[in-house]
């Protein structure tokens, strides 16, 4: 029977037929592989993620440099823009990295390059920078709208002493001339190269050569850039001829350039104020006419074309002057031009403005950016091929400075993100010497070298705990505050200087916040505000009243303004050049000195290997020196320099190095000097040598020249710390500490309306007169609580049911005297059925004065005394003060030190005094002891404390129709607590009942307000001095129905 056939060949070939067939479509264009998306996108999205990670936005550990920063390092090596070379356009730098090693945008790489030039972004710059926005010399004019030409010379003395001035600049959305205030008049650059630009007018302009000027259509171009016969933008001014209206004969006009129209200047500065919040609508002069027919100036319409051509500045002539001048500039919101008083338009510098094109700019290595490619050709660092293969660039720098740590690094990559402060050179370079000694070192001991970050800009950081632990952990927050000084002005007033501003704070940015927290009356006292930096450093000035709090405004800049913020460390680098990790401070020193060991290791074998070289070299030639006579027979016997080659191998035993070397040998080498120079080199390089291999065979060698390197280095760059550091926290800045320390009259009427308002609302008046208005108070609502309290005191309200809550006062809504206030059950949990019996203030001088208990008194006669402790944290739902019996209320609350008197007094005119010590201290819940014995409809209507300096003074008595006297203490004997007390006053209808009762000495000013809201203001000394038995005089004059309520003591 036959076996069937077996498939394995078909199989094989149609295998080979199918792969050939992939094979073929494979290398067919326009091939499409199937692959799934999402495998496709992660792949791709890790690519690119490690891709930025790596090539782009975290610094490698060990030279600190991201590599772009690195690139342009090398690049600008290469192209020998050494520190003492001569400056090079930066365009030029920026080529030669784009084409050889960074194949980005040249707008990245020109930014970075710029980045490391400036002084406030780098605390050790790396590159040497020079140009920016153009500038003028200071005899240059501009052109005010008063009328005068001022030099910038003559504009920065007048703005020192607090001069404002307003000139002329084009509106370029409007296509008019507007009035703009000129500010910051300032030295911008020292010795630049100057132009002297002639306009066909005569005048001359020495400026920049990249210094903008406004073209006729309203461009710019740089001074450099200009071309004779090119048109700017005029600025023409005349006194107006009367032609419509006589009474504006002489009155100054501006010529609109691009209307081809004139404006009253005048007109002009209305408008500044209107726009500005100095005038309210509708209160300029309306009777001052615009003038809108150009015709009205002119005799006929072909005059006023003709007129309209010449009403153009032209450049006349260009020159470039030799000598080199210091340069001025200022700044104008917001249209950022101004007119000089040559009569055409240019641009200003703006705070943050961006660099000037790389054209324009100039720039070289600074020593410390070359320190860091010191070097670099001696085998120190890995090379690896560029982005094309072409090339050759460093993966790492050698970097002989922690650089991550000097300059620290700020990046956003995918998923992490870096933020590195600054550092000072001399102290990182002490912990890298102190961490070599001491390889176990931890955060701690590195701070008593490193004390925390070193800003470029200065300032004030806080509370080096809390710095140490974000060191530890390599992340934290850490507080900076900008450095402001209050100054007090010889005329009383004040002003608030900064001179420093937290780290990457732009100071425009900072000066307007501060113009709009005083626009907003969110600060209240400044008179003025404005930035008189230059070049010279920071000056922001704050010219505030002299009724102002300079310490609750400075406060609130800082809560509220970019004056104080915090920066989040975030240590984040590469290790290795690839591994991106959150290092501790020890950790950042640690790799970098791993970084400059293997530098010095591989340089020093780069040397030794170099010295080697040399020595073979030498040792050839000494031996032959010893033999020249045969040496020269030899060379002289040979056919050619190859047959000398060779004879002199063979006879002298040299190698082809040394061979070469003595063929190359000058016959001037054979004098005898010269053979000794030669003996004495030997001596030299093989001592080299020794040492070399000393240090390569050595790590603890290594260690010892990489200490002695930061020595050095510490030694050539020796900085003073810039920030300053407060090792205690700094508290946050609460609400109180923004609220200005003052007294205020706090206002509560019966229905429970509070307000604040200012003691000086109230003149004195003479007893006996009607007072003024007080408050607006409903028909049924009156006045009942009325006392002086400090802005900063914490108010305890007690209420009928006798509970107790708490507010400062600070948060009582400010009124006028005659405003009705807010319902206090806008501040505090108060039922509608409780009803404000006591109001107390608590404060500072509470403190300073030993106050330890509240004392309570109660309609009914009770007392009780508790702890001042028990009060101090009240809840938004209340406390219980004192418990009371059903009928009775609270009447009245004091402070006491726990050794005074007591003295209750009566609507009947009783009045009993005892030592505060009958009263034993009770807890809040308690009741309190029998304090008065009362007659039947009788009830306490006030207690005073009396203490030992109180003896000789007066009690101040009122009663209900506006009648009072002054009786002394010491009429009133000293009885025990809980009798009926002695009479006080003799009471009749004309009099009313008694309803106040106060300690004086009789120089005190009085304020008394009665229910429909009259207020009268006097002295103690105005009120009669009788006996206990009398009625009184009458004090303030009511109307029929009224009767005092409230007295206040101040």
């Amino acid at each position: 029977m036959p076996k069937p056939k077996s498939q394995p060949e078909k199989d094989d070939k149609k295998k080979k037929t199918d792969s050939a067939g992939d094979d073929k479509e494979l290398n067919s264009v326009g091939y499409v592989r199937p692959r799934e998306i999402s495998e496709e996108m992660k792949e791709s999205y890790i690519d690119y993620a490690m891709s930025v990670i790596v090539s782009r936005a975290l610094p490698d550990v060990r030279d600190g440099l991201k590599p772009v920063h690195r690139r342009i390092l090398y690049a600008m090596g290469e192209e020998g823009l050494y520190y003492n070379a001569r400056f090079r356009k930066s365009a030029t730098v920026v080529g030669a990295v784009l084409g050889r090693y960074h194949p980005h945008s040249d707008a990245a790489v020109y930014d970075s390059l710029v980045r490391m030039a400036q002084d406030f972004s780098l605390r050790y710059m790396l590159v040497k920078g020079q140009g920016n926005f153009g500038c003028f010399t200071e005899d240059t004019k501009i052109r005010l709208c008063d009328g005068r030409n001022l030099s910038f010379k003559e504009l920065i003395e007048e703005q020192k002493s607090g001069k404002r001035h307003w000139g002329f600049s084009l509106n370029y959305e409007s296509k008019k001339i507007e009035i703009a205030e000129i500010e910051k008049a300032r030295l911008t650059r020292k010795k630049e190269k100057i132009l002297e630009i002639t306009l066909d007018n005569g005048e001359k302009i020495r400026c920049t050569l990249d210094h903008r000027f406004m073209m006729r259509d309203g461009s710019y171009r740089c001074a450099e850039d200009l071309k004779t016969g090119d048109s700017l933008m005029p600025l023409y001014v005349k006194n107006y001829n009367g032609a419509e209206d006589l009474n504006l004969e002489g009155y100054e006009m501006a010529y609109q350039p691009i209307e081809n129209d004139w404006d009253f200047i005048h007109r002009l500065s209305d408008d500044w104020n209107l726009k500005n919040g100095i005038y309210k609508a509708g209160e300029r002069s309306a009777s001052i006419p615009k003038i809108e027919n150009v015709l009205n100036y002119f005799n006929d319409f072909s005059e006023m074309i003709e007129e309209a051509q010449s009403y153009n500045h032209k450049v006349a002539r260009i020159k470039m002057l030799r000598k080199r001048e210091d340069v001025y500039d200022i700044t104008v919101e917001p249209w950022h031009n101004f007119a000089l008083s040559a009569g055409v338009f240019v641009h200003n510098s703006i705070d943050a403005d961006p660099p000037a094109a790389q054209r324009y700019t100039e720039c070289r290595l600074s020593r410390a950016g070359q320190e860091m490619l010191r070097d670099i050709n001696k085998d120190t660092v890995d090379f690896i091929d560029n982005y094309d293969a072409t090339r050759k660039e460093p993966s790492v720098l050698p970097s002989p400075l922690p650089q991550l740590l000097l300059n620290g690094s700020l990046g956003i990559a995918v998923g992490m993100a870096t933020s590195i402060p600054p550092h000072n050179l001399t102290e990182a370079c002490d912990a890298a010497i102190y961490l070599i000694d001491n390889p176990e070192a931890a955060t701690e001991d590195l701070f008593q070298f490193i004390k925390g970050p070193d800003f470029p800009t200065g300032g004030i950081i806080f509370n080096q705990k809390d710095i140490i632990s974000a060191y530890a952990q390599g992340r934290g927050p850490i507080l900076i505050r900008g450095k402001a000084e209050i100054v007090e002005e010889k005329n009383g007033g004040w002003k608030i200087i900064i001179s420093e501003i937290p780290y990457q704070v732009n100071k425009s940015v900072l000066v307007t916040q501060i113009a709009k927290l005083i626009q907003d009356k969110k600060i209240k006292g400044v008179k003025d505000a404005r930035d008189e930096s230059d070049r010279e450093g920071i000056r922001i000035v704050i010219e505030l009243r002299k009724e102002a709090f300079p310490q609750k405004i400075l406060n609130y800049l800082y809560k509220a303004t970019d004056l104080q913020k915090k920066f989040h460390l975030n240590m984040l680098a590469l290790v290795d050049g690839i591994q991106p990790k959150v290092l501790s401070l020890p950790e950042v020193l640690g790799y970098f000195l791993q970084h400059r060991q293997e530098v010095v290791l591989r340089r020093t074998k780069f040397d030794l290997a170099r010295a080697k070289e040399r020595e073979h070299i030498l040792l050839g030639l000494a031996k032959c020196l010893a033999k020249i006579d045969q040496v020269i027979e030899t060379i002289k016997k040979s056919k050619n320099r190859d047959d000398a080659k060779n004879n002199l191998k063979k006879k002298f035993k040299l190698t082809d190095i040394q061979a070469e070397a003595i063929l190359e040998t000058k016959l001037s080498a054979l004098a005898r000097l010269e053979r000794q120079k030669i003996e004495e080199e030997l001596k030299e390089i093989q001592a080299k040598i020794t040492e070399l291999s000393s240090v390569a065979k050595s790590p603890a060698k290594v260690k010892a020249v990489v200490k002695k390197e930061l020595k050095e280095l510490k030694e050539t760059y020796p900085d003073a710390r810039r920030t300053k550091i407060y090792i205690k926290k700094e508290k946050e800045i609460s609400e109180e500490d923004l609220v200005p320390e003052e007294e205020v009259l706090i206002t509560l009427t019966n229905k429970g309306y509070i307000k604040r308002v200012s003691p000086s609302s109230y003149k004195i008046q003479k007893r006996g007169g009607k007072g003024i208005a007080g408050i607006k108070t409903q028909d049924d609502d009156f006045v009942e609580h009325f006392f002086l309290a400090n802005t900063l005191d914490k108010l305890l309200v007690f209420t009928d049911s006798g509970k107790v809550f708490a507010m400062s006062a600070y948060e009582v809504p400010s009124g006028t005297r005659i405003s009705k206030g807010r319902a206090l059950v806008n501040f505090m949990e108060i039922s509608p059925d409780d009803k404000i019996l006591a109001v107390l203030s608590l404060g500072k001088k509470d403190d300073s004065d030993n106050v330890k208990y509240l004392v309570m008194a109660t309609k009914s006669g009770i007392i009780k005394r508790t702890a001042l402790e028990e009060f101090r944290n009240l809840r938004s739902a209340g406390l219980i003060a004192i418990r009371l019996k059903k009928g009775d209320s609270l009447r009245s609350v004091e402070k006491t030190g726990g050794k005074s008197e007591i003295i209750l007094v009566s609507k009947d005119a009783q009045s009993i005094r005892f030592k505060e010590e009958q009263i034993r201290p009770m807890q809040r819940g308690a009741a309190g002891n029998k304090g008065m014995r009362l007659k039947k409809d009788d009830e306490v209507i006030g207690m005073e404390i009396i203490g030992k300096e109180q003896l000789k003074d007066y009690i101040l008595i009122v009663t209900g129709k506006g009648y009072g006297k002054r009786s002394g203490v010491s009429t009133y004997r000293q009885q025990s607590r809980s009798g009926t007390g002695i009479m006080t006053a003799k009471l009749t209808s004309k009099t009313g009942d008694l309803v106040k009762a106060e300690i004086v000495k009789g120089d005190e000013e009085l304020i008394f307000i009665s229910k429909k809201g009259q207020v009268l203001r006097t002295t103690a000394k105005e009120i009669s001095a009788l006996g206990r038995a009398t009625q009184g005089v009458r004090i303030m004059r009511l109307d029929e129905g009224d009767k005092v309520v409230s007295l206040i003591k101040l």
